[in-house]
């Protein structure tokens, strides 16, 4: 009898001690997401809780106590809670929040080839679109048994007519000189006429059909990723193993059909920002 009673008198003081359990689940009243890690504050005995991964928590309630308040901090949510106790093992606590659930995105992977298909598209928007001039400075040579020939200078201003058309920009060039230097046997013709075009012609921006960035050419080319691009920068190698921009100054070149003579590889260095090429 004696046992009986000592029991009775611990299990009275350990519920007067330790009180009633609480368990609960914290929820996000907006979405019906529970609520991991969140900090809560039984207001009534000061004591704090964090809720598991699972929003679970549990605290001990004196037993005089039928109404709490619970004080959640979470993300971006700070808020009370007045709960009635109930009998349930498990309590279901509605916090009134905003979503918890982050946006879903679509994280778009570019291959090499890729890259410069967009940077070869966005030329329109990244260089200029009207007309201008442009002060320039040319030298020419050749160099023979190891002496130099047919050397020329020449300080000129370029003249760029630019138009649009089909999304895609084009330049009709002029070129005024201002000042020339020439060896004997080399007339400013030959550079107004040949040369000049020539180095004119290797501006992919305003005559890219001609050059190693033809967007109808890019199939046939091999590209891979520089490693030693950075965050700002794409740097991206290419092959082509079919033909050459490069016409060697033949005038008739695309239409005598000898594009198999050469092979082509090179780099370009792409803004990653506006796809424009850098390099």
């Amino acid at each position: 009898m004696k046992h009986t009673i000592t029991l009775l008198i611990f299990l009275l003081l350990q519920t007067f001690v330790l009180g009633q359990g609480f368990n609960g689940i914290l929820i996000n009243k907006a979405d019906g997401t529970t609520m991991p890690f969140a900090v809560i504050k039984l207001k009534e005995t000061g004591k704090y809780k964090m809720t598991n991964k699972k929003g679970e928590f549990r605290f001990n309630i004196p037993p005089d106590i039928t109404l709490i308040h619970l004080q959640v901090l979470f993300v971006g949510c700070h808020t009370t809670i007045q709960y009635k106790l109930t009998k349930h093992k498990t309590n279901m606590v509605y916090a009134d929040c905003k979503p918890t659930g982050i946006d879903e995105i679509v994280v778009e992977g570019f291959a090499a080839k890729d890259i410069v298909k967009k940077a070869v598209a966005a030329i329109p928007l990244n260089y200029f679109n009207s007309s201008y001039a442009s002060n320039s400075f040319h030298r020419q040579y050749v160099k023979i048994n190891g002496t130099i020939k047919n050397l020329i200078e020449v300080q000129a201003v370029v003249m760029f007519n630019i138009s649009t058309k089909k999304n895609e920009i084009k330049s009709n060039e002029s070129i005024a000189i201002e000042q020339i230097r020439r060896s004997k046997y080399y007339h400013a013709e030959n550079l107004i006429n040949d040369d000049f075009n020539y180095i004119m012609y290797q501006n992919p921006v305003y005559h890219l059909k001609r050059s190693s960035i033809n967007p109808r050419a890019l199939d046939y080319y091999t590209f891979k990723f520089d490693t030693t691009a950075s965050h700002d920068t794409y740097i991206i190698e290419y092959t082509c193993s079919k033909f050459t921009s490069e016409s060697h100054s033949v005038g008739n070149y695309l239409t005598a059909d000898i594009q198999d003579e050469g092979w082509e590889s090179g780099k370009f260095t792409i803004d990653a920002h506006s796809y424009a090429f850098i390099k």
